[in-house]
C-alpha cells in the first residue's frame, strides 16, 4: 500500500472513530492526531493547503454573526473558539483529503462503504456473541472508550459496533445503507455485492434505533421517487398502494412488537398532545423514553434563543450555556421527585449538541442561518428530474446515488445529533457538493456528444 493510499484509508477510518477520545479540560479525539499527521505530511510534500471559497465565505458569515452574539448576549468566547477550531480543523482536513485524491469522490465513497461493511460485520459479531452469552464478544467497553450502555430489544442486543451508541452507528451507516437498499431492490448492483448489501442492511436494522427506522422510511421514499413510482402520471403508480400497505404494516408491526419504538412514539404523542403541561416529565411515556423529553427541552431552549435574536441566534457554541441556564431555572422550580428524574435521565448530557443539528442551528445561527443551510442542501441535491436518462450514462447514475445517500445522511443529522464536526460530517458534506458538480459535468459532456 502506497503512502497516499495508507493516509487516505486512515482519514476515512476517522469517520468511524467518534467513540475514541480521552478527556482533559475538553474532549480530545484520536482523529485529531490523524488530521495533524495528514496535514503535516501534505505540507512536507509541498501540497498547498486550501479550502473551498464558497465554504470559506459561508463559514466567515457564521463566525461574524457569532462574534456579534458574544458581544451582545454575553455568550462564552471559549465555546465559540472551540467550534471554530473544530470546524476549521475538520473541514480543512477532509477538503484536503478530497483534493489530494484529485477530487475523485467516487473512490473515497467506495472506500467508506468498504469500511462501513467491516464495521457492520463487527456489529453482527457483537449480536452473535450476545445471543451466545459471550460477554467479551459484545461488551466492548474495555477497548471502545466512549461505548454507551448496553441495551436490549426483545431477545436482541441493540448493536453499536465501535461507535458510541446504536443511533450513532445508524447515522454513520446511512449512506452505505442507502446504497445497500438500492442494490437489494434493483436488478444490478453498484459498489458492493448483494450479499454485502444485506450485511450492511442487517447491521443498520439491528441498531433498533428510531433514527434508523426513520432512515429506512426516507430511503424507501427517495428510491421510490427515483424509480418514478411516486409520479401520478406514470403507469407504475399502481404499485404505490401496495407499497404503502407494506410500509404501514411494517410500522404497526414494529410498534406492537418492539418496546423501544413503542415508547418513543408514545412519548412523541404525549409531547404533541400537551406540550405546556408542567407534569409532562412525570408521565409514563417520558419515564420510559427520556430522550424525547430531552429533545423537547432543547427545542424550548432554541425557541428561547430565537426570542432573544430571531435572525442570527446567539452564536456558534452558545447553546450549551443557554441550556444550562434554562436547566438551572427548571431545577430550581421543580420538586424533589422531578429533580430526581432529571438527574436520572442524564438531562444535560445532550446540551452540547442540542440533540439535533436543526435545533442547534436554530439556536445558534437563527432563522437566517437555518435558511442558508437548507438552501445549500437543496441547491446541491440531484433531483429525479435530472436523472431520467441515466441508462445512457452509468457514471452519472452512480454519482446521483452517492449524492442522494448523503442527502439522507444530512436529513437524519438534522433530526438527530447536532455536533458540527464529529463522525465525518464535512467529509460527507464535501462529497455531496462535488458529486453534484461532477454530475453536472457528466450531463454537459453527454449533451455535447449527442450534439455532435
Amino acid at each position: 500500500m502506497t503512502n497516499r493510499k495508507l493516509l487516505t484509508t486512515l482519514m476515512v477510518i476517522t469517520l468511524f472513530s467518534g467513540a475514541f477520545s480521552f478527556s482533559m479540560k475538553m474532549d480530545i479525539y484520536y482523529f485529531y492526531f490523524i488530521f495533524s499527521f495528514f496535514i503535516i505530511t501534505c505540507l512536507k510534500l509541498k501540497f498547498p493547503l486550501s479550502i473551498n471559497k464558497g465554504f470559506f465565505v459561508l463559514f466567515l458569515y457564521y463566525i461574524i454573526t457569532s462574534i456579534i452574539g458574544i458581544i451582545l448576549y454575553s455568550s462564552l468566547p471559549e465555546l465559540l473558539l472551540k467550534q471554530i477550531f473544530g470546524i476549521a480543523f475538520s473541514s480543512l482536513s477532509y477538503y484536503l483529503l478530497i483534493k489530494v485524491n484529485n477530487y475523485n469522490v467516487e473512490k473515497l465513497f467506495v472506500l467508506y462503504i468498504k469500511i462501513a461493511f467491516i464495521v457492520s460485520v463487527l456489529g453482527l459479531f457483537q449480536q452473535l456473541s450476545f445471543l451466545l452469552h459471550i460477554r467479551p464478544g459484545y461488551d466492548w467497553t474495555y477497548f471502545v472508550p466512549r461505548a454507551g450502555n448496553l441495551s436490549q430489544t426483545l431477545i436482541f442486543l441493540r448493536i453499536y459496533s465501535i461507535m458510541p451508541e446504536p443511533s450513532v452507528l445508524a447515522i454513520i451507516l446511512t449512506p452505505a445503507m442507502f446504497v445497500a437498499l438500492n442494490n437489494i431492490s434493483s436488478k444490478s448492483t453498484i459498489y458492493i455485492s448483494r450479499f454485502r448489501s444485506q450485511i450492511i442492511f442487517s447491521a443498520y436494522f439491528l441498531t433498533f434505533s428510531s433514527v434508523a427506522f426513520v432512515g429506512l422510511i426516507l430511503a424507501s421514499i427517495i428510491l421510490l421517487y427515483r424509480k418514478n413510482l411516486l409520479n401520478i402520471n406514470s403507469r407504475k403508480i399502481v404499485y404505490l398502494p401496495i407499497l404503502l400497505i407494506i410500509l404501514s404494516s411494517l410500522f404497526f408491526g414494529l410498534y406492537q412488537s418492539i418496546p423501544d419504538y413503542k415508547h418513543r412514539i408514545d412519548a412523541v404523542v404525549a409531547v404533541l398532545s400537551d406540550p405546556a403541561s408542567r407534569d409532562l416529565i412525570l408521565s409514563g411515556p417520558m419515564r420510559k423514553n427520556a430522550s424525547v423529553f430531552i429533545l423537547f427541552t432543547n427545542v424550548n431552549v432554541a425557541l428561547d434563543s430565537l426570542r432573544i435574536n430571531p435572525f442570527f441566534g446567539l452564536g456558534l457554541g452558545s447553546h450549551p450555556k443557554h441550556f444550562n441556564s434554562f436547566y438551572s431555572e427548571m431545577r430550581a422550580a421543580a420538586d424533589a421527585e422531578v429533580n430526581r428524574l432529571l438527574w436520572g435521565m442524564g438531562f444535560s448530557v445532550s446540551s452540547e449538541d442540542a440533540n439535533s443539528l436543526f435545533v442547534r442551528l436554530l439556536s445558534e445561527t437563527g432563522l437566517v442561518g437555518v435558511i442558508i443551510f437548507l438552501w445549500v442542501l437543496k441547491k446541491y441535491f440531484i433531483k429525479k428530474s435530472k436523472i431520467q436518462d441515466i441508462s445512457s450514462n452509468f457514471s452519472a447514475y452512480k454519482l446521483s446515488i452517492i449524492n442522494n445517500s448523503i442527502f439522507l445522511f444530512i436529513l437524519l443529522r438534522l433530526m438527530r445529533f447536532g455536533h458540527y464536526f464529529l463522525d465525518g460530517f464535512f467529509f460527507f458534506a464535501f462529497i455531496y457538493y462535488f458529486s453534484n458538480k461532477q454530475y453536472k459535468a457528466e450531463q454537459l459532456q453527454e449533451r455535447v456528444v449527442k450534439a455532435q
